[in-house]
Formats: structure tokens, sequence, C-alpha cells
């Protein structure tokens, strides 16, 4: 059992960047969605998200999951709470990490920020970027460079910053899309009826499947195509438990044809070869190379993501388990410490999140507290 205490003699100066408010890729879902992680397993160090959630008369679900909104006004909330606010730096992009001579002079009126007391520190890391401000003379906004000096840095940044391509011919049509909030959009734009032109999704992950969702409950009709078999047992769904996951369960009912629904039609084992300026999209049955035509309103692509390492010199491709190849969460994250989370290949980095493997939230604060742990170790022991 985990107690937490706030001991401000063992604080240690950070920043942490993000390109928007504190929350990260959260901001930038759809809010009424349930999380997938069970809403205790997100909760935060001295402060129970259930308590959180009776204070502001939020009903907890039966089955004990929260909507992403729920979750993402609580970490805002978390941070006003514990007074974080001056630790973040938001609406900033890092444009690159470099390794710097130490006896470089650190400029404060440019707005250059020090995270690091040991000026010499072998491991001295610079972090420069851009950010947004608010020029409060003309109200107007203004995007300004930013220098942050540190000892350590920490990579969080998650995969969720390039969509993983289709690489088809047709895939950078208009009518293409790779946002499940952009088709929400267009979802809940258009006059829906049996003679609409069916939307084709790509995938079989769980933003396809909330795709699924999105169209079906606006009776939309689904064209619905991915490559592996439908009784694949490496498919997401075969780990959910139904009782649990009752929206997921269903659409994956649809995927295997035990449930019947007139909007939907299922592909497995097809690949997409063409998609054409009229609409038409060409897929073909990998097993016996026959092919077929479609023609569709919209297509959506949603077949994973990959982690934006551009800032990093060689763009990380020397950080992974295997050498000079990009990072990718399943195939290649970053080589790290199991105990400390600091990199094999960079002294003074570490990783946490997606980038190493850890695909949820409740993976998070083991990270968090992997790293703390052993900074504080280190800055023990230099003392």
């Amino acid at each position: 059992m985990l107690t937490w205490q706030h001991r401000l003699d063992r604080h240690i100066p950070h920043v942490v960047i993000g390109k928007g408010p504190p929350g990260g890729s959260w901001q930038a879902i759809e809010g009424v969605w349930q999380t997938l992680s069970l809403s205790n397993w997100m909760e935060m160090p001295d402060m129970p998200i259930k308590e959180w959630m009776l204070g502001r008369n939020i009903e907890t679900l039966e089955s004990r999951r929260a909507t992403i909104s729920d979750i993402r006004d609580y970490y805002m909330a978390y941070i006003r709470e514990k007074d974080l606010e001056n630790h973040f730096m938001n609406y900033a992009t890092v444009t690159s990490v470099r390794r710097i001579n130490t006896n470089q002079i650190l400029n404060k009126e440019s707005g250059e920020i020090e995270c690091c007391n040991e000026l010499l520190h072998k491991n001295m890391w610079e972090i420069k970027g851009i950010k947004k401000v608010n020029n409060l003379e003309s109200g107007i906004e203004e995007m300004t460079p930013f220098t942050v000096r540190a000892c350590h840095i920490v990579m969080a940044t998650g995969t969720f910053d390039r969509p993983n391509k289709l690489k088809t011919p047709g895939d950078k049509l208009p009518f293409v899309s790779q946002s499940l909030a952009e088709f929400e959009t267009f979802i809940e734009s258009r006059e829906v009826h049996s003679r609409n032109d069916p939307v084709i999704i790509i995938g079989s992950g769980l933003s396809a499947a909330d795709a699924v969702l999105q169209a079906k409950s606006h009776d939309f009709p689904i064209i619905h195509v991915y490559r592996k078999q439908r009784k694949d047992p490496m498919l997401i769904f075969k780990k959910l438990p139904k009782v649990l996951y009752p929206e997921y369960y269903s659409v994956y009912q649809l995927m295997l044809g035990q449930e019947k629904n007139p909007w939907y039609t299922s592909y497995d084992n097809h690949s997409v070869i063409e998609i054409n300026k009229n609409h038409r999209v060409t897929i073909k049955d990998n097993k016996t190379s026959k092919e077929m035509r479609i023609t569709c309103s919209k297509v959506l692509i949603l077949i994973g993501s990959s982690p934006d390492l551009m800032y990093m010199e060689n763009k990380g491709r020397n950080l992974g388990n295997i050498p000079d190849y990009a990072i990718d969460c399943k195939y290649n994250p970053v080589s790290i410490d199991q105990y400390t989370f600091a990199s094999h290949k960079e002294p003074g980095l570490f990783a946490m999140g997606p980038l190493i493997g850890d695909n949820f939230v409740r993976f998070v604060q083991g990270g968090s507290l992997g790293i703390t742990s052993h900074l504080w170790k280190l800055r023990t022991f230099n003392l």
C-alpha cells in the first residue's frame, strides 16, 4: 500500500513542456467517450478520483469507467489543487534537444531557463523551441523562442503525433481523413439516410472501433476494411472483458458476423489497393487476390500512429532496442533500464509512457516514480 507525503525538502527543479494545455492527447479526444482504463487506475497521488467526482456531483458509472472529459477535468484540477501551474510551459513546441558545452553562459533576459543546480554537470542538455504567448499591448498571440537547460530530460511525448500512412495511391485526397474528431464532425453535419454512399473505415484497433460506433449511432452506412483476420488472437477486442467494455464487444460481434446490422459490412483480411478521386476505392482479398470497387462518401484511415522525435539527433533512431530504426511502441521502443527508466544509449535521458511500450495511463505513475526516485538518489549521491 502506497502512501503519499509532500516533502518540500525533496523538491527537484523541473518544467513540463507541452504543445497544448496539460493533459496532452486527452485534450484532443471527444469528451463523451469512456476511458479504456478504470477510473481509479488513472488517479494521481494524494487526490482520490472517486472523492473528486463525488465533490463535483459526478455519478460514477456502473462499469467504473469515466468519460474522457471527466479525466481531463480531473487532471486540470489536480494541477490547480497541488499548485503546479508554474511547472508547466504550455503551447510550446520543442524543435531541438542537444548536449551543450557547460561553460556557455545562460542569458536569462532572453527567456532561457535553468533546471539544473549543477552548472558543470557533464550531461547538460539544451532544449530549444517556440511557444505561443499573448502580447499584452496588442492582445495578439505571438510565437516566441525559448531555451531550457537541464541536467536530465524525460521524453513523455506519447505516440499520437504522426498518424501511420496507408501508402496507397489516393490516400491524400480531400475526402480521405486520419482524424477521428474530423470524422465525427463529418458524420454529425450530414443528412443521414440509407441512400448515402457508405463511409469506409480502415483499421482494426480501438480508434477504428470508435469510428464504427460513431457512424453506427447515426445509422450511417459503414464499410469496415482491415488486414487482420476477424478471429486473429492479437486483436485488442479479445483482451477486453464484455462486462467492462460492452461497446467494443458489440463492434467485435459485428466484425465476427455474430451481430447483424443493416448499416455495417466487414471485410477482414483485405487490403486497400487504390483510392480514386471519384470516391471509388479498390480493395483486395489477401487470400484469393480478388479485387472489388466500392463507391464511398468518405475514407477514414485509423491504423495507428507514431511518435515524432524530429527534435532529437538522428530523429531518436539511436535510442531504440533496434539501433538505427525509428522508434515504435510495439516493435522498437526506447531502450531503458526497467527500474530507473534511464536510457541505455544516452546518459541523462529518460523515457516513459508509449515511447517505451507502456500504452496505458495507469502505467505512468510507475514511470514517474521510478524516474523521480532515481534522480533523487543521484542528487543525494552527489551532495
